[in-house]
């Protein structure tokens, strides 16, 4: 789900993706790709778009967060 201006939107989208040792990596879509770091414990990612011309920044967070 995205949220735009408050409205709710449903996305699927497919891509590749590359986690390197120190949690950080890139999710790449077609015509985007993300830079990521992946924190707390693995309960959360923060994401920016690195496309140039564009800021986007996303976080994706555990619905039921893992516990240590």
């Amino acid at each position: 789900m995205l949220s735009i201006n408050g409205n709710i939107v449903p996305v699927t989208a497919t891509g590749t993706y590359k986690v390197n040792p120190d949690c950080t990596g890139t999710y790449k879509l077609p015509g985007t790709t993300l830079f990521f770091v992946i924190g707390d414990n693995g309960n959360e990612i923060q994401a920016i778009c690195i496309d140039p011309g564009v800021v986007l920044n996303h976080t994706f967070r555990r619905q039921f967060p893992v516990k240590d």
